[in-house]
C-alpha cells in the first residue's frame, strides 16, 4: 500500500499444505527443492502465476498493479532466468514494468560480470530489483552500489519494534534519506498497527506490506479483496 492508502502491488509467497504433515515451513519447501533439484521448476511455476495474476487484475482493476517474486542467487545463475521471465511476460502481455524480482539481503549477490550483466538486461527490459530485508549490514549497502536496486524493504527487525525504539527509528530514518539521495522506494514491511504505518510514513517510508493491510491470502481472494477495496 502506498502512502495515499491505494493498494499498488504484492509479493508472491510459496505455501505448501501437505495432506499428512500440514503446512510446510516455506523455507524447507525451497531447501527440499533444492536437493530435488527442482528449484527452477517451482520459478518456473512461481513466475507464471504471478504474471497470470498481474494480467488478471490489470483486466479488472488496476492497470499499475505489480507483483514481487523472491529469487535466489541460484536463480540469477540459472541460465534459462531470462528466457523463463520473458516467455511469461509474453504470456500473459504485461508489462515487464508490473513484474519485480525480490533478492534478500541474506544472500550475498554473486558479482560475477555473467550475473551482472545479466541484472542489466532484465533491467534493461523494466523490471525491477528489490532488496529484501534490508538493514544496515554490508551486504546491504554492497548492493546499494551496483545501481541495479530500485526498491528496499526494509528488515522486519527494525520496522516491529519502530513505536519503541529510539534507534530502529533513527536507522529507519537514515535509510529513507539515503533512498532520496540515491533513488531508491522504501517499502516498510511487517506493519501490524496504524500507529505503526502512521510514524514509519512520517519517517520517510514510500509503501507498507503486513497484517495491518491482510494476512497471505490465495490469488483468488485477492482480486475479490482488490474490489471490496477498490484498489484502496
Amino acid at each position: 500500500m502506498n502512502a495515499k492508502g491505494e493498494c499498488i502491488g504484492a509479493e508472491a509467497l510459496i505455501r505448501w499444505v501437505h495432506p499428512i504433515a500440514g503446512l510446510i515451513y516455506p523455507p524447507l519447501v525451497i531447501a527440499l527443492a533444492r536437493e530435488e533439484k527442482l528449484l527452477h521448476d517451482i520459478e518456473t511455476y512461481m513466475f507464471d502465476e504471478a504474471a497470470h495474476t498481474i494480467s488478471e487484475i490489470e483486466k479488472e482493476i488496476h492497470t499499475e498493479f505489480k507483483i514481487s517474486v523472491n529469487i535466489t542467487n541460484e536463480s540469477l545463475l540459472w541460465e534459462d532466468l531470462e528466457s523463463c521471465i520473458a516467455d511469461k511476460v509474453s504470456k500473459y502481455q504485461i508489462a515487464p514494468a508490473r513484474l519485480w524480482l525480490e533478492i534478500t539481503e541474506q544472500d550475498a549477490l554473486v558479482s560475477s560480470r555473467e550475473v551482472l550483466d545479466k541484472m542489466r538486461r532484465i533491467k534493461e527490459r523494466g523490471h525491477k530489483f528489490l532488496i529484501d530485508d534490508f538493514g544496515m549490514g554490508h551486504t546491504s549497502l554492497l548492493y546499494l552500489q551496483t545501481n541495479y536496486f530500485s526498491v528496499v524493504k526494509l528488515d522486519g527487525s527494525l520496522t516491529m519494534d519502530v513505536l519503541n525504539n529510539d534507534r530502529d527509528r533513527g536507522i529507519i530514518t537514515a535509510i529513507t534519506e539515503l533512498g532520496k539521495s540515491l533513488h531508491f522506494e522504501t517499502i516498510a514491511e511487517y506493519v501490524e498497527t496504524k500507529e505503526q504505518k502512521n510514524l514509519l510514513l512520517a519517517l520517510g517510508c514510500d509503501a507498507f506490506q503486513g497484517y495491518y493491510y491482510s494476512k497471505p491470502i490465495p490469488a483468488a481472494e485477492l482480486l475479490l479483496w482488490m474490489k471490496e477495496h477498490q484498489g484502496r
